[in-house]
């Protein structure tokens, strides 16, 4: 687990139009809630010894405030985004101006190849997982295959449309294994994952957000834990921290959505 990781204050968080399933425009943001919950995610960061970074909100893209779709980051160069829906293009330029700013180089993918940064790029262990099928386009791991070292690129095919990125139905585990709900993928996906040895959870885990989780160190923090993962972090001796998340959800986010780490 990195020391830093960025963040967006969600001052302008709110549900201005329906881009996933979990989205509805008369769903009202209770923004008091919403900004506790958030809070209480950086006061986590801060008590586990991450420094929490930010990037000014801003008031035309209510979904800054998901920043782990800003981008996938490998040492010091970043690969900002290509958004697929018009509404959240006007992210990019806000996120790469925040990195220019941070001395990082600029990777740019083919303008017309879509791909929502790390909502569909997991780094695990040796692994780098690549989601595709909703947000992401399947070529995108042959296109950063250049500029990745050492690790494996495994492209996996999402299925079901409420799991629209990687980050909702795997996610990586501190010690380099990972947990991930089946039928969230494609039958090819599935025998890949199944070959791989990853811990299966529920689909109450992933409908609850409690596998949007991150980590520090053995602690990890997510929104929900059931008996699945509490029994996973059991055998690996890990540890969990519930940071409600209820506001966020209501735009398909989580603890790790709303979290890159730099």
């Amino acid at each position: 687990m990195k020391s830093s990781v960025l963040m967006c204050e969600p001052k302008f968080f709110s549900i201005e139009y329906e881009i996933n399933p979990w989205m509805n425009s008369a769903n009202d943001v209770n923004h008091d809630i919403a900004l506790n919950q958030w809070n209480n995610l950086v006061q986590t960061y801060n008590d586990l010894g991450v420094e929490v970074k930010l990037i000014e909100p801003n008031n035309k893209v209510p979904d800054l405030v998901f920043t782990a779709n800003a981008g996938l980051i490998q040492g010091n160069t970043f690969f900002p985004s290509n958004f697929r829906f018009k509404e959240r293009r006007p992210e990019r330029k806000l996120f790469i101006d925040w990195f220019k700013k941070h001395n990082y180089n600029i990777v740019d993918l083919p303008k017309e190849t879509y791909f929502e940064g790390a909502g569909d790029g997991l780094f695990c262990g040796k692994y780098l997982f690549l989601g595709s099928g909703f947000r992401s386009d399947r070529n995108v791991g042959e296109l950063l295959r250049p500029y990745i070292k050492n690790v494996e690129i495994i492209s996996l095919g999402l299925s079901n449309p409420y799991f629209y990125h990687l980050d909702t139905c795997l996610s990586p585990l501190p010690n380099g294994e990972f947990i991930y709900y089946p039928d969230a993928f494609d039958d090819e996906s599935r025998i890949i994952l199944k070959s791989l040895k990853g811990h299966e959870i529920s689909e109450e885990l992933c409908i609850n957000y409690g596998c949007n989780l991150t980590f520090v160190d053995k602690t990890l923090i997510t929104g929900y834990a059931d008996i699945t993962l509490k029994d996973i972090c059991k055998k690996l001796n890990l540890k969990i921290k519930i940071v409600p998340m209820d506001e966020f959800i209501k735009s398909g986010g989580g603890t790790r959505c709303l979290t890159l780490f730099l």
